[in-house]
C-alpha cells in the first residue's frame, strides 16, 4: 500500500487527513493487508460431525397425583371448563 492508494481511499470515503495521518495509514494498512495475505496461505480444515451417529438421551417424564389436587382448584378465582386462569403476569 503506497501513499497515493491511501489518498485516494480517503478521497473516497469523503475523510480529509493530514500528510502524517497519510503517512501513519499507509504503515498502518500495509500491515494489515500483509497479515491477510499471510493468513490466506493457510488451510483450515473443518472438523466433521456426523450427528445421527450419537442419540439424545431423554429423560423419563415422572407422573405426579396430587391428592390435593380439589383444595388447588378451588384457589382459583376464573374458571372456564375445565381450564383454570391466572392473571397476566409481566
Amino acid at each position: 500500500m503506497n501513499k497515493k492508494e491511501v489518498k485516494k481511499l480517503s478521497d473516497l470515503a469523503r475523510i480529509k487527513i493530514s500528510k502524517k495521518e497519510i503517512e501513519q495509514f499507509t504503515k498502518q494498512l500495509g500491515d494489515i493487508l500483509s497479515y491477510v495475505n499471510k493468513v490466506q496461505g493457510y488451510e483450515f480444515k473443518a472438523k466433521k460431525y456426523n450427528f445421527s451417529e450419537k442419540k439424545a438421551e431423554l429423560r423419563k417424564d415422572k407422573v405426579f397425583n396430587y391428592e390435593e389436587k380439589e383444595n388447588i382448584i378451588k384457589q382459583f378465582s376464573d374458571k372456564s371448563g375445565k381450564l383454570l386462569k391466572v392473571k397476566k403476569i409481566l
